[in-house]
């Protein structure tokens, strides 16, 4: 039985979800355990291609005043395409795959012998980069992700949106007995399991696909 929920998400981030949860009388959690800084940078090298991990690698790296106009631009999924176009930038390759290794590989493929710039966070896993030829790759921080450390309610599923949200949380808490842990992507499955916590993989990081998955757990076997 599911009466609570936590979601290392912002509760501004997450109306459809509490729309969801209020409809099933479930108490939903909603903290973010990370914050960001920005960092100063410069781009000294040239590239043909800029790619965004992250809707937050796009906030930080714009406000650097970057002209793209004559750039080619690649991002990680459906939700940063959706940002880049927001901002009047039109998104030249949007990763596809369950997995970031599929999205890589896609995104090699696409590429090609180009150079690519990755504006990231100075926690960032490059897991883009780590299969493209290292001399293609150009690693700009440009922001810094810090820890939020602080005690959540007992729920009973929790949904870890990264890797450091999901280290913040096990810094200061302990999952339950029992409770249904669910990661966010690949990459964050793959951190809980290396601190030894097993976790569902959504099919895809979006809250209707977290939806999905709550709805079939909330079904009577």
């Amino acid at each position: 039985m599911i009466n609570s929920v936590f979601i290392s998400k912002t509760q501004s981030d997450v109306a459809l979800l509490q729309k969801f949860c209020d409809k099933n009388s479930i108490e939903l959690f909603a903290q973010s355990l990370i914050t960001f800084e920005s960092i100063p940078f410069q781009v000294d090298e040239k590239y043909d291609v800029v790619f965004f991990g992250s809707k937050r690698a796009i906030q930080f790296f714009l406000s650097g005043k970057i002209d793209l106009s004559e750039k080619k631009v690649g991002c990680v999924g459906e939700q940063t395409a959706a940002k880049l176009s927001k901002e009047g930038i039109e998104v030249d390759f949007i990763g596809k795959g369950s997995n970031m290794l599929q999205i890589a590989n896609g995104f090699k493929a696409w590429l090609g012998d180009r150079k690519v710039l990755f504006p990231q966070s100075d926690r960032s896993l490059q897991s883009i980069q780590a299969v493209l030829d290292s001399e293609q790759v150009i690693n700009l921080i440009c922001y810094a992700t810090s820890l939020k450390n602080m005690q959540i309610p007992k729920c009973d599923l929790y949904v870890f949106t990264s890797p450091s949200n999901a280290e913040s949380f096990l810094n200061t808490n302990k999952i339950p007995d029992g409770a249904v842990i669910i990661a966010w992507g690949s990459s964050t499955e793959k951190f809980l399991k290396e601190w030894g916590v097993e976790a569902q993989q959504l099919e895809a990081p979006s809250l209707n696909s977290l939806i999905e998955k709550l709805s079939d757990l909330l079904i009577p076997e």
